[in-house]
């Protein structure tokens, strides 16, 4: 009935998934998010007095299928590879910036012991032997 895929799709090894989405189905998925709405607001009521609650959600996941629920379109949202690209920059970045202040804190403190007076050597040594 259809003709055949073009050859990049069929060399593709992604599934393609079709969806048809009509206005009643857009409604029906914003209302299937009402129940996540109120799984954040109650952990987010709860954080407060129970910050643990925060580690339970996948927050990634749950932000990404909250919004397709809600008529976003994937076309808008960074995808996972990009954003753990981005995480692991700033990460790599983090690292350098300390691995730089610890070497400055180094070299500064081999500048100030090079500079450090450690007594007169064989005076010092005289000082501490009982006078004949």
């Amino acid at each position: 009935m259809f003709p055949p895929a073009p050859q990049t799709l069929q060399d593709a090894e992604a599934n393609i998934e079709i969806q048809y989405v009509s206005i009643l189905a857009t409604a029906q998925q914003a209302l299937a998010a009402a129940p996540t709405e109120r799984w954040v607001g109650l952990i987010g009521n709860l954080a407060g007095a129970v910050p643990e609650v925060l580690k339970i959600p996948d927050w990634d996941e749950l932000i990404r299928r909250y919004g397709l629920a809600i008529g976003v379109e994937a076309v808008n949202m960074r995808t996972r590879e990009e954003v753990q690209q981005e995480l692991d920059d700033a990460k790599a970045n983090e690292d350098a910036a300390q691995a730089g202040q610890a070497g400055l804190a180094a070299v500064e403190g081999a500048k100030l012991l090079s500079e450090t007076q450690v007594g007169g050597g064989s005076d010092a040594l005289q000082q501490l032997l009982p006078q004949q």
